[in-house]
């Protein structure tokens, strides 16, 4: 299952009971479900694809996470869509973050940074020096963080902390390809009949 994928912090919850062609084709960037053997995806060219899993539950999320969704929160909205929909606390969520642009490769202009400067202190290393009218964003690092201020314990997030722009070999870069870049396919799945994780 994808959305009409949206830059932004929309997040669509998939249950028993949702009425799929009503989701079909509806604008977001985040899908979560507790229905098993059900896929969820999302399309990135330097965005960070970002995995959540509840196992105690169990349920799954994917994120599109980009400098216009992390900007917009859409980590921690997600994570506070499933503890809600769910009745779970954050610290039992699960996270994985997926290849993006890296710190080495994601220059922005001032106007784009803006968010960032607002939300993040310098020390943190999510923004560094560039060129005049220039920083240089740490998305995955900004993304991690996120995470921990939403109650997800920093043990329980694995990052891959690889740079697409930088990898050819293995990735498409919009940044470094252009409009005809190719894209990749990121999905989550739950196995049919999963039990909860025992505790």
């Amino acid at each position: 299952m994808t959305l009409r994928q949206a830059h932004g912090n929309r997040v669509i919850v998939l249950t028993e009971a949702s009425d799929l062609p009503l989701v079909r084709g509806t604008p977001g960037g985040s899908l979560i479900t507790n229905r098993s053997h059900f896929p969820l995806a999302v399309i990135t060219a330097d965005c960070s694809p970002v995995v959540l899993t509840v196992p105690s539950l169990p349920a799954v999320g994917i994120l599109h996470a980009g400098q216009k969704g992390t900007a917009a929160r859409v980590v921690p909205a997600a994570i506070a869509v499933m503890c809600n929909e769910f009745d779970v606390s954050a610290r039992a969520v699960f996270a994985a973050i997926g290849p993006g642009i890296g710190r080495c490769c994601d220059e922005v202009d001032a106007a784009s940074a803006e968010s960032f400067l607002t939300q993040f202190a310098a020390d943190v290393a999510v923004y560094r020096p560039s060129r005049p009218g220039h920083l240089y964003l740490d998305l995955q690092q900004a993304i991690l963080l996120q995470l921990c201020a939403a109650g997800v314990p920093s043990t329980q997030v694995w990052s891959a902390n690889l740079c697409t722009a930088c990898h050819p070999e293995w990735f498409h870069s919009y940044r470094r390809e252009g409009p005809r870049s190719g894209r990749m396919l990121n999905v989550v799945m739950m196995e049919a009949n999963m039990p909860p994780a025992s505790h």
